[in-house]
């Protein structure tokens, strides 16, 4: 059985991967993230409960602090095989390039104000003296992957397909260049979401994609490969590009990651606030794909204001949403997203928290009890 745990870790992404077979199990963590007042990455938390004592890989997808928070802690926790990254500059390779990184992240640690982005600067760095230290000392393998069909072979997952789909190898660029200037805006801009690794795991049949931050701009250089390969993506399961944003997953990225089959879910973390957007989450539904959500977006309650405005909306009920919303938090939808795949290919969802969803049609079968 091949297991991905989509965990609830607010704006972020995070996924824990399990593959049990031949009376093994193997585990993998895509990405990490800490929320606020969290000591410790769910992540973490997630491989503790279920028994994990060594990784097989860690991945960050890029390097944005919503998808790498955490990560040392994990690294520190556990034995890691592999280590995979996007294109960030042949790091390990190139110690000069290297050198000029961690001063540009030292930097940012002792220059700024803010206490987050300070954190998040430290973090990278230690998982980058982590991730060099283990990998001089042939403890683990690094690898920084782009390219339009990336393979590879984590150990104890046999028989699972695995490889990256994004970004395309010219991404890799711009990102050097920026290094070798140290800019001051390497860490936490929009432009690292160019380097954004996005995967794709085949299982008996069953292909499940992890979008990352995959840009709009780089599906549509995946498209001429897929064309050209005559290998379009159709997949049954993905977690949302860019969790679900209005503007890298639009219905046409949508129409590219999905498949033709009668059972296909998406799932995407949700903030409250700008993730994902109504007009993804709408067009699944009218795609047939059932939408999962770690949290609530705010059409459907997080922001208990734009609630009140809906038209046609029963005056007590409004009273009643404003006297018991939480307004101005995140609110839990679904919590965290379990995803089974049998060894026949089939799957099913199992959400931490079972709360209907309208997007999914299940108020209408409530009202027909």
């Amino acid at each position: 059985m091949l297991t991905f745990h989509f965990l609830n870790v607010g704006h972020g992404s995070s996924t824990v991967v399990e593959f049990c077979h031949g009376g093994t199990t193997s585990f993998g963590v895509i990405d990490s993230n800490l929320r606020p007042g969290d000591r410790e990455p769910r992540a973490l938390e997630k491989l503790r409960e279920l028994g994990a004592t060594s990784l097989s890989f860690v991945s960050m997808t890029h390097p944005h602090k919503d998808h790498y928070l955490g990560l040392s802690a994990i690294f520190e926790a556990f034995s890691v095989e592999s280590f995979y990254s996007g294109p960030m500059g042949s790091l390990f390779q190139n110690r000069e390039r290297l050198k000029k990184y961690a001063e540009k992240l030292l930097k940012v640690v002792n220059r700024t104000d803010g206490s987050s982005q300070r954190n998040a600067a430290y973090e990278l760095v230690k998982i980058i003296r982590l991730a060099t230290t283990r990998a001089d000392s042939r403890q683990m393998e690094w690898l920084e992957l782009a390219g339009d069909q990336a393979t590879l072979a984590p150990s104890g997952f046999a028989g699972v397909e695995v490889a990256t789909i994004l970004p395309p190898a010219k991404v890799r660029g711009d990102y050097i260049q920026r290094i070798e200037k140290q800019d001051l805006e390497i860490v936490g801009t929009p432009k690292e979401n160019d380097i954004s690794l996005a995967f794709e795991f085949v299982y008996s049949g069953c292909k499940v994609v992890i979008g990352g931050d995959g840009t709009i701009s780089n599906w549509s250089d995946r498209r001429r490969y897929e064309r050209n390969r005559g290998q379009p993506i159709g997949a049954q399961i993905v977690n949302l590009p860019h969790h679900g944003s209005r503007h890298d997953c639009p219905p046409l990225v949508i129409d590219q990651l999905f498949g033709s089959g009668a059972k296909k879910i998406g799932v995407t973390s949700a903030n409250g606030l700008s993730h994902p957007s109504p007009e993804t989450i709408q067009y699944l539904e009218t795609c047939g794909i059932k939408p999962y959500c770690t949290n609530l977006m705010p059409v459907c309650g997080a922001n208990a204001q734009q609630l009140l405005t809906l038209p046609g909306l029963d005056p007590p009920i409004a009273r009643w949403v404003r006297e018991v919303a939480n307004i101005g938090t995140m609110q839990t939808c679904q919590g965290d997203i379990r995803v089974s795949i049998e060894d026949d290919g089939t799957f099913e969802v199992e959400p931490q928290i079972r709360n209907l969803c309208g997007f999914r049609g299940e108020f209408a079968a409530l009202m027909n009890i």
